[in-house]
């Protein structure tokens, strides 16, 4: 859990979060600052629109980078404060400025998956 500075009771839970600090980690309660990463990914009772407010709300208090993993479709949105970008299972996932000498291609995230790829005209 992240509490938003300045706001008391409110608190975000990002699926994944990473901080770059050399602070020691919080053991009881909330971290008092949202994280430099924050990944959401995508479950079925979420809409995409629901999941871009999230982002939003994450960059607009402090966070640096958000991945917003899309299962369904094997995709990723990356999104800054100056852009954002779509990758697809062809591309490579970042970890930008946050995280220094990271890169995966995104096909290996979904590589364990179940089911099929989508099909081209389903994107």
């Amino acid at each position: 859990r992240h509490r938003v500075a300045g706001e008391a009771h409110t608190v975000l839970m990002p699926d994944v979060s990473y901080r770059v600090t050399q602070e020691p980690p919080v053991r009881v309660g909330s971290v008092p600052q949202l994280p430099d990463l924050a990944v959401e990914v995508k479950s079925p009772d979420d809409s995409y629109k629901s999941m871009r407010e999230k982002a939003y709300r994450y960059l607009a208090h402090g966070t640096r980078l958000v991945w917003l993993v899309y299962p369904e479709k094997r995709k990723v949105e990356v999104l800054t404060h100056d852009d954002f970008e779509l990758l697809g299972e062809g591309d490579v996932l970042t970890g930008g400025d946050v995280l220094a000498g990271f890169a995966v291609p995104v096909a290996d995230i979904f590589q364990d998956m179940v089911g099929d790829p989508p099909n081209k005209r389903d994107e």
